[in-house]
């Protein structure tokens, strides 16, 4: 997982961000406070995690209409809104679509 390399490099996530009850986001930055990546949480039964590289987070913000330099209450947002009626494999499908690479680990 790429969390497992950033974590290595001693770099760090802020808070979690919820997006529904069951969905968070986290931001990755380096030690000078650069953002590297996103970290996305699907706290299910059987939980399912997603980190992306911040240049893949950018194709993947374009799926939801957003640009890389949206601010934070915006992602968030545009987040919430594409989640209202879909769910992780949905995510999975429209990054492979958009080009966006992902590590994943599920936890069944």
């Amino acid at each position: 997982m790429l969390s497992d390399e950033w974590l290595s490099k001693k770099y760090t996530s802020g808070n979690k961000a919820k997006i529904s009850n069951k969905i968070y986001y986290r931001v990755w930055t380096d030690t000078k406070g650069k953002q590297v990546g996103i970290s996305l949480d699907f706290e299910y039964a059987d939980d399912v995690h997603y980190d992306l590289s911040v240049e893949n987070w950018a194709i993947f913000l374009q799926v939801i209409a957003l640009e890389q330099n949206a601010t934070e209450n915006d992602i968030i947002e545009g987040l919430r809104e594409y989640f209202e009626s879909r769910d992780c494999f949905d995510f999975e499908n429209d990054a492979k679509k958009a080009g966006a690479e992902y590590d994943k680990i599920a936890f069944y």
